[in-house]
């Protein structure tokens, strides 16, 4: 069995057989537990009940943080697969939901801190309308794409996929008929990235990772995308 603590949810510890027997003790706030036999995987993130009064919100802000890692390539391969991890568990206990989904948002963002860099990433967490245009300006490559990319409104992968790498390709962003794929993919719906067979994951995502121009245009896309589709359900609901 493995444990992931909730203030580092990318590190594992090993728990032995007979101590899960006897019963854990879990860590405020919350331990993800993981048993694993073969290929078969079963997950839950338990959390302890609080002591005291709920205070409100602000109660809930537990850091989290990331363990040292050699390369760039070797955190995002960690990231994405603690990614897949935490979606996949079931949540129990107080506040467990809650803290899980704070836990993919938080994790979601450091994989957006390593392709894009922290100040991009700080423009595209803004709400004000004019943010995207100043994260627009420093896409890179030709004006045009951060503009395309600014006004981006396709959310499903597939097509989202295509119209980026179309976009790129016309804007002669470097890398973009083989790597827009993967760049919509990291952006979008980072669970879905694949690596073929045989190929040296480590390679491949340090690969990735010098498309910067291709991968800013990638997350910028997939935050327009998001905003415009909710203020298009916000409109239909009024």
């Amino acid at each position: 069995m493995r444990a992931y603590h909730f203030s580092v949810p990318t590190l594992r510890k090993a728990v032995q057989h007979e101590a899960a027997k006897k019963g854990i003790v879990v860590e405020p706030p919350g331990v993800l537990f993981e048993a694993v036999s073969g290929k078969e995987r079963a997950s839950i993130f338990a959390c302890p009940t609080r002591t005291g009064a709920f205070q409100g919100f602000s109660a809930l802000r537990e850091g989290q943080s990331l363990p040292p890692q050699s390369t760039n390539a070797a955190t995002l391969i960690k990231l994405i697969d603690s990614l897949r991890r935490w979606e996949k568990a079931g949540a129990v206990g107080q506040l467990a939901l809650l803290r899980k989904q704070m836990t993919l948002r938080w994790l979601e963002h450091q994989i957006e801190i390593i392709a894009c860099g922290e100040d991009f990433s700080s423009k595209l967490r803004r709400v004000e309308p004019n943010d995207l245009i100043q994260a627009q300006k420093v896409v890179g490559g030709s004006p045009g794409f951060g503009v395309k990319m600014r006004t981006f409104n396709e959310r499903k992968l597939a097509p989202a996929a295509q119209l980026l790498t179309e976009a790129a390709v016309l804007y002669q962003v470097e890398g973009a008929r083989e790597w827009g794929a993967a760049a919509t993919r990291l952006a979008f719906q980072p669970t879905a990235m694949k690596v073929v067979d045989g190929v040296d994951k480590i390679g491949y995502f340090q690969a990735l990772l010098t498309h910067r121009t291709l991968l800013r245009g990638a997350f910028l896309a997939s935050v327009a995308s998001r905003r415009s589709n909710a203020d298009e359900l916000i409109t239909e609901t009024a």
